[in-house]
């Protein structure tokens, strides 16, 4: 399990993720630890305050989350994504507007004259 792996990634505490699961520190360690597991309900909660599957963190796949998206774009494709999903949604629809009309003036081999704009 990546439980250790995760937790420290967000600079928490084994005592963080206890509280939040309500259960006892020393019983999370075992977790860590591997020398208990965690019920079904308690893996689930971790998955989700984790943002991850529960393939990634039993440790079966490398894919965080099925919305992972490094794995089917390249670099500038997944910046252009996260950056769109930071916006808000006036801010979305511009850019969608913008995208628009700029995929159809190159799609026309017609380059505008930008100091014309």
């Amino acid at each position: 399990m990546r439980l250790k792996e995760l937790r420290q990634e967000r600079s928490l505490y084994q005592k963080d993720i206890a509280a939040h699961l309500g259960i006892d520190r020393t019983t999370y360690v075992k977790y860590e630890k591997e020398s208990s597991e965690p019920p079904i309900a308690t893996l689930i909660e971790l998955c989700r305050f984790y943002s991850v599957t529960m393939d990634y963190l039993l440790g079966v796949t490398d894919i965080k989350c099925q919305n992972d998206l490094s794995h089917d774009f390249n670099e500038t494709e997944v910046k252009l994504i996260e950056n769109f999903r930071s916006l808000n949604k006036q801010g979305k629809e511009y850019i969608l507007q913008t995208m628009a009309m700029s995929v159809s003036i190159y799609k026309n081999d017609t380059v505008p004259d930008v100091e014309n704009l």
